[in-house]
Formats: structure tokens, C-alpha cells, sequence
């Protein structure tokens, strides 16, 4: 007790990171030694996190997430919500850095909104890391001293649903895309995803993109545009949405309006999207991890709060991008393969079981 009070509790977390799990150690063994060790467990950390806004599933199972690794992790978590506003998320952020805190996680509402508190952190000697969506631009974020940033690669996500919902229409028709918020740094991936694949057949003719525009994350915004794009193209083809929210409340208009002949996707893959997609009645989902992403946060931000911030710094890169299938319906069951099904696309059984397995667990 006598060393822990002449060195401080961060420092003491730090000598106790040395002679507990050494240098250059594995995060996941950090993680059994943070979740084991009477030392680590006897010294809670604190935490503060924020994410766009806990009305959308993707950000409620990130918070879980977050949550269930805390717990393991002996950590205490200050969680603040600023639904989905960016003015919101600034006043919290101004709080923040006027307190003292072990780490932050936070995923941006916007781009570009939250850089003078996050800068005042950072000062101080607080771990920041970034979840989703880019705080500013990458270069930036990274000279103003973040530990990490955690994202999939929205553009290879909006890639992999446009290139469905193109085959599914044959190569032509006409296509609408409704965005997430302007400002959110992997909406406008998404969007560029889209065009990477539409784009080209535009310009022959092939296809039209005959609406784009933001809904902002709103399911009840994405229900009325598209009931407002069924009723002005009678012939649409397909729609393509930023998230699964805005997609299955855009799914709910088509089903009531019989319009079973319009194509669906939408991108993170939760639980009742891959649902959809099995039953048939939704064309695509790509999963962006909300349980990996906010998971890694928490034992990156623990490990940074442990051996300190230019340590965290010089050992994890600057990105960790999560990877995420494409999921769409029917099994691969070429009867060619039947007795070598690793031949054969999700081994002849599909992903879909074990995508959902992994997502209740918090480990997909």
C-alpha cells in the first residue's frame, strides 16, 4: 500500500503492468491479466464513452458491448448519449475535458466537431479512442495524438451491398440511395461505395440513380422517403440504405404497399436484418461490428491507461479496421461438392447461424 500511494494510482497501474504482463505483451493477454490479476481487479479504472445515439441498434449494442467487457475488466463507465446531434456531443465533450478520466472512447456524430476538448484530453494525458467515425481527418486525428481509430471499410461494405443489388436487378434499372448524416465520416464511405458500382452504368445508361439524400439515421425519415420514392417511380428497382434501421423501416412501407419487385440492402448486419435476409424478404446486409469495435475500445483504452498514452501511442497503429461479410440469402449446395464442402461457398451451410451466435456473444 505504501508504493501505491507514493506513486499515484495511475503509476502504480503502470509498475503493475510491468511486472504483471510485460512489455510488448499481447492485448488479449493484457485482457486475462486486467480480468484476473487481484492487482488490476483492486484498482478500478474509469471510463467515458459516447456513440451517435442509443436509439439505433447499432450504437445500443455497441453500448452493451462496452458494457459487458467493463464489467469483466473492473472498469466503471461514464456513458453519455447525445442522440444523434453533434451540438450535443460537443457540450458533453466540453465537460469531459474539464475532468479526469482513465480513457475515452467515442464514436464522432460528426466529423470535424468534437477536435478542441479532444485536444485539451489528449494534454492532459487522457487515452482517446475513436470508434466508427472519424473525429477529423485521418492525418489530423493522428497529430493530435488519438491512441487508435477502430472502423470497418465502409467503402468495401457499400461496395459489396451495391454489387447485389446491381445483380439482383440485372445489371439495369433505376436505383435510389438514402444516406446516413452528412457530417458521419462512414456515410459518406457507404455513399462512395455506391457510386463506385453505380456510377460506371450511369454513364451508359444501364442504370439511374434517381434519388439521393440523406435520412440522417431516422427510421421514421427513411419510411417517409421512401414512401414518398415508391409513389413517384412506380418502377424502381432498388434502394439502398446507409444502415438496417433506416433499411427495415424502409421494408415495412414496401411490404404494406405490395411492392415485393423492389430490392432492399442496407449495411451492419444486426440481428433482425440477417433475420430478413434469410427469410427472403431483404436482399443484402454487410456486417459492420458494433460488438468488435466497441469491444477492442475498451481493452485498447484500458491497456493505454495502464502503460500510458505515447506507449499505446508507439505500439498500436493508427487504424484497426474490423472486416465484415456481405450476407445474403440461399446456401451454396452444388451436389458436385456435397462430399468436399470446403469447396463450396460458407461450407454448403451458410454463415447466417453462426453470424448470429457471434453477435449475441459480443464477439462478431
Amino acid at each position: 500500500m505504501l508504493i501505491k500511494k507514493s506513486l499515484g494510482r495511475r503509476s502504480f497501474l503502470k509498475l503493475a503492468a510491468i511486472a504483471g504482463v510485460g512489455f510488448g505483451t499481447p492485448l488479449y493477454e493484457f485482457l486475462q491479466w486486467r480480468t484476473t490479476s487481484a492487482k488490476a481487479q483492486s484498482n478500478p479504472l474509469v471510463a467515458a464513452y459516447s456513440n451517435n445515439g442509443l436509439d439505433a441498434s447499432w450504437c445500443a449494442q455497441g453500448k452493451d458491448t462496452v458494457e459487458y467487457y467493463a464489467k469483466l475488466m473492473n472498469i466503471t463507465i461514464e456513458w453519455q448519449d447525445p442522440a444523434h446531434d453533434a451540438a450535443k456531443q460537443r457540450a458533453i465533450f466540453d465537460t469531459w475535458s474539464t475532468k479526469k478520466y482513465d480513457f475515452v472512447g467515442v464514436q464522432p456524430v460528426s466529423i470535424g466537431t468534437l477536435g478542441e476538448p479532444a485536444s485539451l484530453m489528449i494534454e492532459a494525458g487522457t487515452p482517446l479512442v475513436i470508434i466508427d467515425t472519424l473525429l477529423a481527418p485521418f492525418k489530423e486525428q493522428q497529430e493530435m495524438g488519438v491512441v487508435t481509430f477502430m472502423s470497418c471499410d465502409n467503402i468495401i461494405l457499400g461496395e459489396a451491398v451495391a454489387s447485389v443489388l446491381l445483380s439482383k436487378l440485372g445489371g439495369k434499372g433505376k436505383v435510389a440511395r438514402l444516406g446516413g448524416q452528412a457530417g458521419h465520416s462512414g456515410a459518406q464511405g457507404r455513399g462512395q461505395g455506391f457510386h463506385n458500382i453505380f456510377d460506371p452504368l450511369v454513364s451508359s445508361g444501364d442504370i439511374e440513380i434517381v434519388h439521393e439524400e440523406p435520412a440522417d439515421w431516422n427510421t421514421q425519415k427513411a419510411a417517409d422517403l421512401t414512401q414518398t420514392l415508391i409513389n413517384k417511380y412506380p418502377d424502381l428497382g432498388a434502394i439502398f440504405y446507409d444502415n438496417d434501421d433506416m433499411a427495415l423501416a424502409g421494408l415495412k412501407v414496401i411490404t404494406d404497399a405490395g411492392k415485393s419487385n423492389i430490392y432492399l440492402g442496407g449495411i451492419d448486419a444486426m440481428q433482425p436484418a440477417i433475420e430478413a435476409v434469410v427469410a427472403g424478404t431483404y436482399a443484402v446486409t454487410a456486417r459492420n461490428s458494433a460488438a468488435r469495435v466497441h469491444a477492442w475500445s475498451v481493452i485498447v483504452g484500458a491497456y493505454a491507461a495502464t502503460v500510458g498514452l505515447e506507449k499505446a501511442r508507439a505500439e498500436i497503429p493508427p487504424w484497426l479496421m474490423v472486416d465484415g461479410p456481405a450476407v445474403v440469402a440461399g446456401v451454396d449446395n452444388n451436389p458436385e461438392y456435397a462430399d468436399r464442402p470446403w469447396l463450396l461457398k460458407g461450407l454448403g451451410v451458410g454463415s447466417a447461424a453462426g453470424q448470429l451466435w457471434l453477435e449475441n456473444n459480443y464477439l462478431f
